[in-house]
């Protein structure tokens, strides 16, 4: 599939690139890179399912932008939320209301950083070790549209056809086709929105029957194909990736 890579990697690797001992950087190191847009690469040296990823937006000034599906202590869903944002020393600290997020920065380049992370929220807390790379693309206007295609899991593809209509008001309907009498038909969700922050796609919609479903794809467009694919994770499977080409609907 053009413009994806596999996501299913060798831990190997990942330990490889948290094992070493550095100096933290300075603070003008710190700043001189961290502006950008930042997406989770590993957590605590294992791949991070694609559900469970974040996106850190830091602008000059300071502030920081983060968006989230699952992951987190609350797993409450963020998109481009905001958060007030200080630098101290190699320390990024981040806040919104009784949420806080403090990132120790161990190293960090114009493309990659390494932070140990403690994400507070009340009374609870949580700590891992990230390493976030940087990626400046952005697919949040061409995502709109109606979009169709077919998709694989574990390398698999199904044989039937899907549709998703994203609209610029940041929600979308999904499509199933009646192959009998040949037609879309519109899924009877109570509600579905999503969102796309960089290159990262988050949907959640409410099923009459199944309740809320939410799902996450890394995602890239070349003019009208559109690539989505995700590293999944389950107890009998393990890890696998699943895969979607997509084509828009003129």
């Amino acid at each position: 599939m053009a413009g994806c890579l596999s996501l299913v990697m060798n831990t190997a690797c990942f330990k490889q690139l948290e094992m070493e001992e550095v100096t933290p950087p300075i603070q003008l190191e710190v700043e001189q890179n961290m502006a950008g847009k930042w997406y989770v690469f590993s957590r605590d040296a294992q791949p991070v399912p694609t559900n469970e990823k974040h996106v850190v937006t830091y602008e000059a000034g300071w502030k920081s932008y983060r968006s989230q599906s699952h992951e987190g202590l609350s797993q409450n869903w963020m998109s481009k939320s905001g958060f007030s944002c200080t630098v101290y020393g190699s320390e990024i600290t981040e806040k919104a209301g009784s949420l806080e997020y403090k990132s120790s920065v161990i190293t960090i380049s114009p493309t990659e950083m390494q932070a140990d992370v403690v994400e507070k929220d009340g009374a609870q807390n949580s700590s891992h070790r990230f390493v976030l790379r940087k990626d400046d693309a952005d697919y949040s206007q061409g995502v709109v549209g109606l979009w169709e295609g077919k998709f694989e899991k574990a390398g698999l593809p199904t044989a039937d056809d899907h549709r998703w209509e994203f609209r610029a008001n940041g929600t979308y309907v999904y499509y199933n086709r009646d192959t009998v009498n040949d037609v879309w038909v519109a899924n009877p969700d109570l509600s579905a929105d999503y969102l796309v922050d960089g290159k990262w796609l988050a949907m959640r919609r409410e099923d009459p029957l199944r309740g809320e479903i939410r799902e996450c794809w890394d995602i890239s467009i070349e003019k009208e194909r559109m690539y989505w694919i995700a590293l999944r994770e389950d107890s009998v499977k393990g890890r696998f990736n699943e895969q979607k080409e997509l084509s828009k609907v003129k």
